[in-house]
Formats: C-alpha cells, sequence, structure tokens
C-alpha cells in the first residue's frame, strides 16, 4: 500500500480493534491473555527453537515518557533512545520512546536477518514526513 493515508487507516484501525478487545477484560483477564498468547514464543526460545517456531519476528513497541522536559544538573535531556531486547528467532523490535512531545525511536535487529538495520531511521523519517503531508503538515 503506497498511500500513507491509507496505511495509516489500516494500522490505525487495526490497533483499535486491539485495544477494544484489551478494554473488555479485567485486569486479571488482561494479564492471562497475554500470558497466554506470550507463552508460545517464550517457551520456542527458551528450548532453542526461536528461528524454527517463532511467532512472530517484528515487535514494535511504544512507551510513555514524561511529558515535560527533564533536567539533569542543569543539562536538558533532548532525547530518550530505548534499546528493545532481541530474543532468538526474532529479526527486529522498533521501541518509541515519547519525551517530552516528541518520539525518540530505539532499532535493534538481527545483522544476518536485516543486514541494512541502520537504514530503517532514514526510511522512517521518510514515512513519518509522507505522513505529514498526508495530513497537511508540513514536515520539518
Amino acid at each position: 500500500m503506497s498511500e500513507p493515508g491509507a496505511r495509516f487507516q489500516v494500522v490505525s484501525a487495526s490497533m483499535n480493534e486491539g485495544k477494544a478487545l484489551l478494554r473488555g477484560m479485567s485486569a486479571k483477564e488482561i494479564e492471562l491473555f497475554m500470558l497466554l498468547t506470550l507463552t508460545p514464543g517464550m517457551l520456542a526460545g527458551a528450548l532453542g527453537l526461536g528461528d524454527r517456531f517463532s511467532p512472530h519476528s517484528v515487535v514494535v513497541s511504544n512507551v510513555r515518557g514524561p511529558k515535560e522536559r527533564r533536567y539533569w544538573n542543569g543539562a536538558c535531556l533532548d532525547g530518550f533512545y530505548p534499546l528493545g531486547a532481541i530474543y532468538h528467532g526474532y529479526a527486529l523490535n522498533i521501541t518509541l520512546l515519547s519525551n517530552a512531545g516528541r518520539l525518540d525511536f530505539g532499532i535493534v535487529a538481527c545483522r544476518d536477518t536485516v543486514p541494512d538495520a541502520q537504514r530503517l531511521g532514514d526510511d522512517l523519517r521518510v514515512a513519518l514526513e509522507d505522513l505529514e503531508r498526508a495530513a497537511g503538515l508540513s514536515p520539518p
């Protein structure tokens, strides 16, 4: 799908479906659901079978950070650069961390499976600029 607005709509609909599923559950039900859905991947990794029975190869997560600017000894914290984990059988981990109205991306990849991972940062920037244009915003 090459049109940025259409890609955004598909991803947004998928995320809303996932949130709706969890919204109807109690805290205990969510805990059990997560345990049941994560167990196969953890078990495959623990048994060294991740490359043969990996439940997924890409993990994307978003972590909410501080809403206001942070300082340490008078120095402004310009960015948080998250470091997600790569487990046996996984190819790529992209973690986003918000920081005072900004998003910082951390990309960790298996160099054999994703040999040009450093290009993903540039690709993400281009994709974000495409989305901004589709939304009628001017990318910086």
